[in-house]
């Protein structure tokens, strides 16, 4: 039985287990939680804001894709906080979010969660949810960062082809469907949001080696063929990994190129490149 979430009872517990100067919002329907956050966090200065929605009607992935948000079945959540942080290291936030996801998801029991660069999470080679980061600058390596995240937690698998058909992406899951049981979408929350929260407050320059460490093991691209989409084309490579800036690198026509998040869509590939 999936049973709906008690606003009252994890805004309480989400500030006993982060701070009393959490601000919580819940909406029942909403655009986008992230337009919601984002709009929330610049009347609220200097507040940590949470976001959480039942249904999205225009619900976003990155370059503008579209986000399927059926109503009562999965996670649809956005923090909103200022953050301190050179500029060269945004593309991280995306990393840290998913590693801390995936974190929680392996600690709850759900195996073989995997990352795929830049805000992907993946288990059995299917999309389980993904990761949207917005970033509004204050001043110089000042940031309100709205950490975006959607979850399929407990669609079937006639909701899971509908959400594949809206999206023309890669083939999904839910958790639901990786333990055959609903899950408890409140316990999921209370567990990801402080984690989110202290992950993304504590990243900093010293923390990179430990960010790229752990993307790393959770990397499901690492040594793939992969197809890499850009505005002058497609193109075909193996993919090598992260560097310190969160960029990837590609072996292309052998030789290696570096790619940030805002130049290229990136799919494994059938196409070998040997």
């Amino acid at each position: 039985m999936i049973h709906p979430i008690d606003i009252e009872l994890l805004s309480l517990e989400i500030k006993k287990r982060v701070s009393d100067d959490v601000v919580f919002f819940y909406k029942n329907e909403c655009a986008s939680s992230n337009s919601e956050c984002m709009q929330l966090g610049i009347q609220l200065k200097n507040k940590t804001v949470v976001c959480v929605a039942d249904h999205q009607t225009s619900g976003r992935g990155r370059r503008g894709n579209i986000w399927h948000s059926p109503a009562g079945k999965n996670i649809y959540c956005s923090i909103g906080l200022n953050k301190s942080i050179p500029a060269q290291y945004l593309g991280l936030v995306s990393l840290q979010t998913g590693i801390s996801i995936a974190s929680v998801l392996r600690d709850m029991g759900f195996d073989g969660i995997d990352l795929k660069w830049p805000n992907d999470l993946i288990c059995g080679g299917k999309k389980l949810g993904g990761i949207l980061i917005e970033t509004r600058v204050l001043e110089n390596d000042e940031y309100f960062l709205v950490i975006g995240f959607g979850l399929n937690v407990n669609q079937d698998m006639s909701q899971l082809d509908e959400s594949v058909k809206q999206q023309i992406t890669q083939s999904a899951t839910s958790l639901t469907q990786i333990i055959g049981q609903p899950v408890d979408r409140q316990e999921l929350l209370l567990k990801l949001i402080p984690e989110l929260i202290s992950a993304i407050t504590n990243l900093s320059a010293e923390t990179v080696p430990e960010v790229i460490k752990n993307f790393s093991n959770l990397d499901y691209l690492q040594g793939k063929d992969v197809s890499v989409k850009t505005i002058n084309g497609n193109k075909f490579g193996r993919y090598l990994g992260i560097e310190q800036s969160g960029q990837i690198r590609i072996l292309i026509d052998n030789e290696i190129t570096q790619f940030s998040s805002a130049e290229i869509s990136l799919r494994e590939s059938k196409n070998a490149i040997d």
